[in-house]
């Protein structure tokens, strides 16, 4: 009962909270979950959707099942998947502390897992609905790590084969996982630690453990079934195992592969503060956020240097001859398997930092919380002959304990507050990181939508000198300046964004500039631009413009051609059909 108050109390508060962020754009907005019908909809779409950000790959069907009942059992009510949110993280909590006592005694897995239920950084994931993807898939994982693991009377033999029920199930919660996230396909993995080396001492010697993990004879075969379905899953409704568009964020998408690695191991020393004692939260962790220089360098190199002292130090531990401990071997390599999808270090998956993603790593950090206390319990029991009954690393250590978890609660209860609504949230960018453009653009877009124009264009101009290349910022800024009425700027703006490929054929960008130069040069202006643009990167939207330009300048063979070249690439485009059946109307 204490963890359930303990991991509900800090979000009380976010009840009362509505849709914030991207909440509007997946769940609020989002067309494939309108009506009851969504519910096999959400199986046939993306997780974005394809209209506002192109194809990036991701498909979380599950989660979007659980948002389609939501929305529609609630009929809309934000409560409801504020109240499913909070549910999930009580969920997470109490698993934790089933996993921590399989290995450590009853009081330190309660006090680990309180910790954990406080932890300041799951605000993001649990008080912003659309990042309850992070909490669920940590439940999946855990929920298939305690599923395959041993019973208690039979951790010590040599091989144990789970049968080919349980082993359906396991396939089953993998499946659950991938679906709900990507991230979720390191699942099997830590299952697989947990399984073979999360056990009281002494621990199991290196042919026990490869034993072990040979009696998963039935539940491996499985597993690769399930990728290869989603797999082919991911084919059909995505048309690829990827997406086309980039993920990387300004900060590393100018970077190479072998600059990316080694930018994103110099965040190893915030990764820690954030998992350990988190001090100044922020939703957005921009481009600042990564060292530069000599600081990079060292920064980076001290990463690896804990990374590998701290697996050796595990390492050294389970294999000592004299009562081997694999438990905090098992720690170090659930917080480093759990970060490694959103790391960025194989390929620019996301931000070069969010709090979300440390959800399930944070369950790695519990596990070491929870040794450190067995181990002080262990060495008090072994000295209580000669020391009296309370001794001082007793009271220290549940001093710090105490603190840490009132400490929690204060912060995570007062970070949540940031999440209530969008100005709060990007006020919150601005006030911990100035030089974070992403702040400014997004207060900009809020003060536009508020009819405060001047503010607006103050905020646009600020992130703009920031950050001068984002594309994203500089479609929006353009566009303002369009509606502005000062087509000239924004035709700078349009053509400062054009030395980005990507936007040769995203369809915001092209309209973008081809409207401005329509405003500033007339018709001629935009049909050379637009046929310059085609013959660049054929897309449907310049073939649009091609073809309106030759319909107002009289020309109707050469603006049907032009429609039908652009259907040729995107037979579904609304804007070009509507063109063609008006042309094919008599007059």
């Amino acid at each position: 009962m204490a963890l359930v108050v303990a991991a509900v109390a800090p979000f009380v508060a976010t009840l009362f909270y509505g849709y914030v962020y991207d909440d509007s754009v997946i769940i609020l907005q989002n067309p494939a979950l309108a009506g009851w019908q969504s519910i096999v909809e959400v199986w046939k779409h993306p997780y974005w959707p394809a209209n506002l950000t192109g194809s990036t790959g991701l498909y979380r069907p599950l989660l979007m099942e659980c948002f389609a009942i939501l929305l529609n059992g609630a009929h809309k009510y934000a409560i409801a998947f504020h109240a499913f949110a909070i549910a999930l993280h009580v969920t997470a909590t109490l698993l934790v502390a089933k996993l921590l006592r399989r290995a450590v005694g009853r009081w330190p897995a309660t006090a680990a897992a309180l910790w954990f239920a406080l932890h300041p950084v799951h605000v993001e994931a649990v008080a912003n609905i659309s990042n309850t993807s992070e909490v669920l898939v940590c439940v999946w994982t855990i929920l298939l790590a305690l599923w395959l693991l041993p019973a208690r009377d039979k951790v010590s033999a040599p091989s144990i084969a789970p049968g080919w029920g349980q082993a359906a199930v396991a396939a089953l919660l993998y499946a659950a996982a991938l679906f709900t996230k990507e991230s979720g396909g390191i699942a099997p993995a830590l299952a697989l630690l947990v399984a073979v080396a999360w056990r009281a001492p002494p621990g199991p010697s290196p042919r026990e453990a490869i034993a072990q993990a040979r009696g998963w004879i039935r539940v491996i075969p499985l597993f690769v079934v399930v990728v290869i379905g989603v797999v082919i899953v991911r084919r059909l409704v995505l048309g690829g195992l990827t997406g086309t568009s980039s993920l990387a964020v300004p900060g590393l998408a100018e970077l190479s592969a072998p600059q990316r690695v080694w930018a994103m191991l110099s965040t190893g020393g915030h990764v820690a503060r954030l998992l350990l004692w988190p001090t100044m939260q922020t939703p957005d962790y921009g481009p600042t956020t990564l060292p530069t220089g000599i600081d990079r360098s060292l920064a980076a190199s001290a990463t690896v240097a804990v990374i590998v002292l701290g697996v050796a130090w595990a390492m050294r531990l389970a294999l000592r001859p004299d009562r081997p401990d694999s438990r905090p071997l098992v720690g170090v390599l659930w917080c480093l398997i759990a970060y490694f999808p959103a790391s960025n270090l194989i390929g620019a998956t996301g931000p070069i930092l969010a709090e979300r993603t440390l959800y399930m790593t944070s369950a790695g950090v519990a596990m070491l919380v929870g040794w450190s206390l067995e181990h002080l319990f262990e060495q008090r029991a072994a000295r209580s002959a000669s020391l009296s009954r309370i001794s001082l690393p007793t009271v220290a250590a549940a001093a710090v304990i105490v603190a840490a978890c009132v400490r929690g609660y204060t912060q995570t209860k007062e970070y949540a507050r940031v999440w209530r609504d969008h100005h709060a949230l990007f006020t919150r960018i601005v006030a911990v990181d100035s030089l974070n453009y992403r702040g400014y653009q997004m207060l900009a877009i809020e003060a536009k939508d508020r009819r405060q124009y001047d503010e607006s264009a103050r905020l646009y101009a600020r992130a703009y000198v920031l950050l001068p290349s984002e594309p994203t910022l500089l479609t929006n800024y353009g566009e303002y300046l369009l509606e502005m009425r000062r087509p000239r700027y924004a035709l700078a703006i349009g053509e400062r964004l054009m030395t980005h490929p990507d936007a040769w054929t995203d369809a915001r960008a092209v309209t973008l500039l081809l409207n401005a130069t329509a405003r500033v040069w007339g018709v001629d202006s935009v049909l050379a631009s637009a046929e310059r643009l085609n013959a660049r990167a054929p897309s449907a939207r310049s073939a649009l413009f091609i073809g309106m330009a030759y319909d107002l300048m009289g020309d109707s063979s050469a603006a049907r051609t032009a429609y039908h070249d652009g259907l040729r690439i995107a037979p579904a485009d609304s804007a070009l059909l509507a063109h063609t059946s008006l042309r094919a109307r008599p007059p």
